[in-house]
């Protein structure tokens, strides 16, 4: 079957239930999965959930056509031509040109979820002028504001945003597709008074170097669950200062290295609960705990239950 080109070459049909077409992609360590709605003519949602920190490898160059992604959890890194990388953050949202896509691109994280509405400029436009008028938006001097020099531009938690994608998250059952075309213009809408007021910020971009470092503090903070590494030897031996290390590493992963090591830990706490025999406290050994109770309030604080009722649920 002839995929249409809004999906990566790789990705196949699964299922189709009602107006979405469901596309699977098997990766090495996961897979992906990406619902497709034909909001209107050149206008395309897509609901992604991927569950695998694989790379996605670099697609063809596809002219007049821009994908706005908005990320509900998760984290996307993209590298960029010219050696630059960006992020895609939890509740960040990014604009991209895909006539100048990332040469590759990975869910760091190990899991993703968002939408991304696809926009073939043409078409969309038409559809546009149709839906809200003629001239209500300009589709190609929209975008040619909102990059500038850029090719993947990142607005970090906008509010506006939140509230839109928030509810294109949640469309009333049955009424799909009606709902997503009037959510959509509101989105075009909503960029192009932002374009017009000047209010983009820069994008978030980071080098090789930088890259590298603060992934070399993550894995030194999380390859051995049991063992609490401090931030000082951490920072000693990159060479870096804790200030440094500390704002590297919240644009890379939208935390401070503390907190990373604190989720991770508890994160693997869910994981061997779920897909294990060990008892809670050998877990909680297993994670350098003292005690079960020091264990125990930690798990609460993050999933609001404890471990024991955690492990019966699942």
């Amino acid at each position: 079957m002839q995929l249409d080109s809004v999906m990566p070459r790789s990705a196949y049909v699964e299922a189709r239930r009602g107006g979405a077409v469901v596309y699977r992609m098997d990766l090495p360590d996961g897979y992906g999965r990406m619902t497709e709605y034909a909001v209107l003519p050149g206008l395309t949602l897509v609901r992604n959930e991927f569950h695998t920190a694989s790379g996605l490898g670099c697609e063809a160059p596809r002219a007049d056509m821009v994908e706005i992604n908005h990320c509900r959890r998760g984290r996307f890194t993209a590298q960029m031509p010219g050696g630059t990388v960006a992020e895609l953050g939890a509740q960040d949202f990014a604009v991209s040109d895909r006539a100048h896509p990332p040469r590759s691109a990975a869910f760091s994280l190990g899991t993703y979820e968002g939408i991304s509405i696809v926009a073939q400029l043409g078409p969309a436009q038409r559809s546009l002028d149709g839906l809200l008028g003629p001239g209500m938006v300009e589709v190609h001097g929209l975008f040619r504001r909102l990059f500038g020099q850029s090719t993947f531009l990142v607005l970090r938690r906008e509010e506006k945003i939140q509230r839109i994608f928030s509810e294109l998250y949640a469309p009333p059952a049955g009424q799909e597709l009606a709902y997503f075309r009037l959510k959509t213009a509101e989105l075009f809408l909503f960029l192009q008074l932002l374009a017009q007021e000047g209010r983009v910020p820069a994008s978030c971009y980071q080098n090789r170097t930088v890259q590298a470092r603060v992934e070399a503090a993550a894995r030194a903070l999380t390859q051995n669950p049991g063992q609490r590494v401090p931030l000082a030897a951490v920072c000693r031996g990159l060479g870096l200062s804790k200030t440094t290390l500390n704002r590297q590493f919240q644009a890379r992963y939208g935390e401070t290295p503390s907190a990373y090591a604190r989720r991770r830990r508890m994160e693997t706490a869910a994981l061997w609960l779920t897909t294990t025999d060990r008892s809670v406290g050998g877990i909680a050994q297993a994670l350098g705990y003292q005690n079960m109770s020091k264990f125990s309030k930690a798990f609460v604080d993050f999933y609001g239950k404890t471990p024991s009722a955690y492990k019966r649920e699942r």
